[in-house]
């Protein structure tokens, strides 16, 4: 028997492998084994697995591939099993409904994640299905979703319309509706009826007032009274203009009687000044005097010392030579 046929029988018993137990299923190194199965591989008789055991992959037959679900739990990331368990579930998912961790996962699970692209109405749609899931089965779940999309499109747009139609016939009622009358608009009117009767009274009066026709004593009596005023008006203006003058005196003489006593005392100082200035210089007019006479009285002694050695010279010498 084949080395080949023993490792494709041996797969079909265990299910998805690794190169170590079909080394020693066969007897042979793992290079070799590696070896034949890559070869399978290539024929397309085995598959080979992007998940990872240990740092290498799983070599299964073609319809065993649920069977590598159980692998997944303790060699994939813990998020990107959420992710796997939550496919699992819904069995397809829209990647424009998801966020950017299950967006990422779901590219990382290349056996279990397979993208489609949808186009529907001109506009295309990027899906992620279970691995396990058949066309049929697809079809199904797509004409369900975008089925549901369109009911809830149509339910948005009706209940915008009923929206604008209910804002519209309030806008109208508002319209038409009579405005109730509350304590602010009893107010306003009362008021705009009092003005107007006030208004009114004013009116009756001006006119009674120019249908009078008055005598001229009263004239006269007015005509006096008005003069009078006008001369209490003229007096009163006078005093106070009185009083506004004596006023700006009295300030002036204030201001000018400081000035006067500063330019006095200016005046004794500078006088003081003089008077001790004329003093130094007497005190110090003597005492040049009497240098200058002591330096004569110092001079005449010199002359008379120069005398007295001229007229006895003997005297400068000792006695002995004198005699």
């Amino acid at each position: 028997m084949l080395t080949e046929d023993q490792i494709l029988e041996f797969v079909k018993h265990t299910g998805p492998t690794l190169p170590t137990k079909v080394a020693k299923s066969i007897n042979q190194q793992i290079l070799f084994a590696s070896a034949h199965l890559s070869d399978l591989v290539s024929r397309g008789k085995m598959r080979i697995s992007k998940l990872k055991v240990g740092g290498s992959p799983l070599y299964y037959l073609p319809g065993q591939e649920d069977q590598l679900y159980r692998f997944a739990a303790g060699n994939i990331n813990p998020k990107d099993l959420e992710v796997l368990d939550r496919l699992k579930k819904e069995k397809l998912l829209r990647e424009q409904d998801l966020e950017l961790l299950p967006r990422v996962a779901l590219r990382a699970l290349k056996d279990f994640a397979f993208p489609i692209e949808v186009n529907y109405q001109g506009n295309k749609d990027l899906f992620w299905k279970w691995y396990l899931l058949s066309d049929e089965e697809l079809n199904i779940l797509l004409k369900d979703f975008f089925e549901l999309q369109e009911q809830s499109q149509r339910m948005i747009a009706e209940q915008e319309k009923r929206s604008l139609d209910l804002s519209d016939e309030d806008a109208e009622e508002i319209d038409n509706s009579p405005v109730p009358e509350t304590k602010g608009n009893k107010e306003d009117k009362e008021d705009k009826e009092n003005k107007k009767t006030k208004e009114n009274k004013g009116d009756n009066e001006v006119k009674e007032n120019s249908s009078r026709h008055f005598s001229p004593e009263h004239d006269r009596l007015k005509a006096v009274q008005s003069t009078k005023a006008i001369q209490t008006t003229i007096q009163e203006t006078t005093s106070s203009t009185e009083k506004q003058k004596l006023g700006m005196k009295i300030k002036k003489e204030e201001s000018e009687e400081p000035r006067e006593v500063k330019e006095n005392t200016k005046y004794k100082e500078s006088g003081r000044e003089i008077k001790e200035h004329g003093r130094e210089q007497v005190k110090e007019q003597p005492r040049e005097q009497v240098r200058e006479l002591g330096i004569i009285k110092k001079e005449q002694e010199e002359i008379t010392k120069e005398k007295q050695r001229l007229e006895s010279p003997l005297q400068d010498y000792p006695k002995e030579c004198r005699d």
